[in-house]
């Protein structure tokens, strides 16, 4: 699993999502013209060709009106998800549903949303609002027998990815113990209903790569749970709804509107301050937002750029804010690798004065509501950052709960923001730098007690490999499960 993982971590979601999706798409037309897939393979390959050129003018057209900065590689993943569910273009009716399905799907991005981001899923309101017009079914062949296994993989790789195991088993045993509930023994066997559920539906599709889309998701964890059992039980039930019955799209679409209903999106609008390189490769970024932004200290938020030139990867990125929920500005420190992404060179290539886009803040690496709690902080690298947010606010609030900060480099030259580490020193929060290399780092743990702190919580911040090793590190030393959080960073 440390193999996938590596392997995950060189790639942003919306390629996992592309390459998968295509692949789909390919396998289908393989099995379609072999015989293996009942469906024609000219209806299927001309959907595929109409939803991609649809999705994509639409897109260009609405992003231009709205004057937004459209993420890449989103439009495409609309259109390969409604290629899945939707009925393939056997005729002109169905093949102008298919088209318009694309056009609301889209559209949906961008009249359906606050604060330039969408609270819908766009390719379930494609499809829901086509169905309802009487143009054409959604069918979801995407489910079928012969697709399942590699749907399967897929939906399994993304929810590893997302690191969404619990939401996307939260919905499978939700859809399965309703499905158990309402199976008329009469009429057919549990057996037999578990099978359709599993082996001939659109369980993993939805579950997997459509359920967990994290634009649409509760920010909280254990509301996303709710949310997951929410969309399960609309999924597997049979009620109507305005004479329809609640298919997938529509559960899904449901789901959506709960999620939203819990956490308003935010999203704002970042000017470049100053850019300043801390040390070797490490840099701070200052920005002002244009209004108060509301977080809690070591949460995430997703930054949009505006970059032409581009890797593949996107123009969209997940990072820590640096600075405390009471600062008037906003902080971002990230690290340069060798050599670095395009997004990077992009961002680092900012003027003072341009603007980039923050928005889907979230992240449950926070600090405990128990001020009580002893805390031991473990930051490797640019891992800093939640920990220089949390440092940060307790300063700001005269908060003297007991805090320990171990931060591990490969050099002293690595430090990202020494003057909050001081400061927090002068506050009475033990800062201690530990440096040498992961072996040197363990004996450095094992000398200095770190697992000895009674009854404290552990927060390992840092690169994958810092984190699993620390983790297992503190597990060996008797550190319970429920006592241990961890943020990874990836490093994109």
């Amino acid at each position: 699993m440390t193999y996938i993982a590596k392997k995950l971590n060189l790639i942003t979601m919306y390629q996992l999502l592309i390459y998968g999706l295509s692949i789909l798409a390919a396998l289908s037309l393989i099995f379609s013209a072999t015989g293996y897939l009942t469906l024609s393979f000219s209806s299927l390959i001309y959907s595929l060709a109409l939803l991609l050129l649809v999705c994509y003018l639409t897109n260009s057209l609405l992003a231009r009106a709205w004057h937004v900065i459209p993420a890449r590689g989103s439009w495409l993943i609309t259109a390969l998800i409604l290629y899945c569910i939707m009925a393939p273009s056997t005729s002109v009716k169905i093949a102008f549903a298919s088209a318009l399905a694309g056009v609301l799907a889209m559209a949906s991005k961008y009249i359906i949303a606050r604060n330039q981001r969408h609270l819908l899923n766009p390719a379930a309101v494609g499809a829901v609002a086509v169905s309802l017009m009487g143009l054409t079914a959604t069918t979801w062949w995407i489910g079928s027998q012969v697709m399942v296994p590699y749907v399967i993989i897929l939906a399994l790789t993304v929810v590893y990815k997302l690191r969404h195991t619990a939401l996307f088993v939260t919905f499978v045993l939700v859809s399965v113990a309703i499905t158990l509930l309402v199976t008329d023994r009469n009429v057919t066997t549990l057996g037999d209903a578990l099978h359709v559920l599993i082996i001939s539906s659109p369980l993993f599709f939805l579950g997997g790569v459509m359920l967990t889309e994290p634009t649409t998701l509760p920010v909280q964890k254990s509301m996303q749970l709710v949310y997951a059992g929410l969309v399960g039980l609309l999924f597997t039930i049979h009620v109507r709804i305005f004479g329809t019955f609640l298919a997938p799209a529509i559960a899904l679409l449901l789901g959506n509107v709960f999620s939203y209903a819990l956490n308003p999106k935010q999203n704002v609008t970042l000017t470049l301050k100053k850019i300043t390189e801390v040390a070797p490769d490490i840099f701070r970024l200052t920005f002002s937002p244009h209004k108060k932004l509301i977080f809690k200290a070591g949460q995430y938020m997703q930054w949009t750029l505006a970059s032409k030139d581009n890797d593949g990867h996107g123009n969209r990125r997940t990072f820590t804010i640096a600075s405390s929920p009471t600062d008037d500005e906003i902080v971002l420190g990230i690290k340069t690798g060798v050599p670095r992404s395009s997004f990077k060179k992009a961002l680092l290539g900012l003027n003072t004065g341009d603007v980039i886009q923050g928005g889907y803040v979230a992240g449950e690496f926070t600090l405990p509501f128990n001020a009580k709690q002893p805390l031991v902080f473990l930051a490797g690298g640019i891992g800093i950052t939640p920990f220089i947010s949390m440092l940060r606010y307790l300063m700001a609030t005269n908060d003297k709960r007991p805090v320990t900060l171990y931060y591990f480099l490969t050099a002293t030259t690595q430090v990202f923001d020494q003057a909050t580490l001081d400061l927090a020193a002068e506050h009475g929060i033990v800062t201690k730098l530990v440096v040498g290399s992961r072996t040197e780092q363990l004996q450095h743990a094992t000398t200095l007690g770190i697992a000895k702190h009674p009854n404290a919580t552990f927060y390992i911040s840092g690169p994958p490999a810092m984190v699993e090793t620390f983790t297992g590190y503190l597990h060996e030393q008797g550190i319970k499960r429920s006592a241990i959080k961890t943020d990874t960073f990836t490093g994109y």
